[in-house]
């Protein structure tokens, strides 16, 4: 529910959501990826172009629709 009130549809990262979460980065990587496992997220990885500085990778997440369906089942019976 958090992720959904917070990103909704749209993509996001470790970093963004360890903010929403307040939990550690590691500790939220950990958990986004037991998440993709069961279906909950899917997760692609892009290159970051940091100054000249080689090209790390970043995981961006997002929504799958069995988690889209379980957070309006959810908001209904709130």
């Amino acid at each position: 529910m958090q992720l959904f009130k917070a990103f909704g549809v749209d993509p996001f990262t470790v970093p963004e959501v360890s903010k929403v979460l307040q939990k550690a980065k590691n500790h939220t990587r950990e958990k986004l990826i037991e998440l993709q496992k069961k279906g909950y997220l899917t997760s692609i990885k892009t290159k970051i172009i940091a100054n000249g500085a080689g090209t790390p990778m970043r995981r961006i997440f997002k929504l799958t629709s069995k988690a889209l369906k379980i957070v309006k089942l959810l908001c209904l019976l709130l």
